[in-house]
C-alpha cells in the first residue's frame, strides 16, 4: 500500500525525461499527406493529377525501429512483402495523422542508408498517458 498522498511517479516525470528520449532521436524525416482541392489537368498524359502533397513537418527528429519479419502475401500473379516499423517522434508532433507519409531524409553516421527516401505509411499513432515521445506505427510495401 502506498504512504497517504504519495506518488508512485512523481508530476513531471516524463517531461523531465523526454530530453532523453528526444537526443535518441538521431535520424530526421519529412511528413507529408495527401493534398487537397482539385488536381490538375495533364495535356500530355490526358488526365487529372492529384493536388501536390502538404508537406506536415520538414524535418522532424525520429528514430525508426523495424517491428516484425516481413509478411508475404500474394496479390493476383505478385508476391507482396510488407514490414512495419515504429517510428519515434518529439511528443510535440501533433499534427500526425494515420495515412501520412514519414520519409527519412537524413541522420547520423549510424543511419541505415536505405531507410532514406523509403516511404512509410502511418497505420497507427500510439497514445498514453505517460510518455516521453510520440510512437508512430507504419508500414512500408515492398512490392
Amino acid at each position: 500500500m502506498p504512504l497517504e498522498r504519495s506518488r508512485v511517479i512523481p508530476v513531471g516525470w516524463e517531461a523531465h525525461h523526454r530530453p532523453v528520449a528526444e537526443s535518441a532521436q538521431t535520424a530526421w524525416c519529412r511528413i507529408t499527406r495527401d493534398g487537397t482541392g482539385p488536381g490538375t489537368w495533364n495535356e500530355s498524359k490526358n488526365q487529372y493529377d492529384p493536388p501536390p502533397r502538404e508537406t506536415v513537418y520538414s524535418q522532424l527528429s525520429c528514430r525508426i525501429q523495424e517491428l516484425s519479419l516481413p509478411q508475404r502475401q500474394q496479390t493476383g500473379q505478385q508476391q507482396v512483402s510488407s514490414r512495419d516499423y515504429r517510428i519515434s517522434v518529439p511528443i510535440t508532433a501533433l499534427a500526425v495523422l494515420v495515412g501520412d507519409v514519414v520519409e527519412v531524409t537524413g541522420g547520423d553516421t549510424t543511419l541505415d542508408p536505405s531507410l532514406i527516401g523509403r516511404p512509410l505509411v502511418v497505420t497507427d499513432i500510439q497514445r498514453g498517458s505517460l510518455t516521453w515521445q510520440r510512437d508512430l506505427i507504419a508500414i512500408d510495401n515492398l512490392g
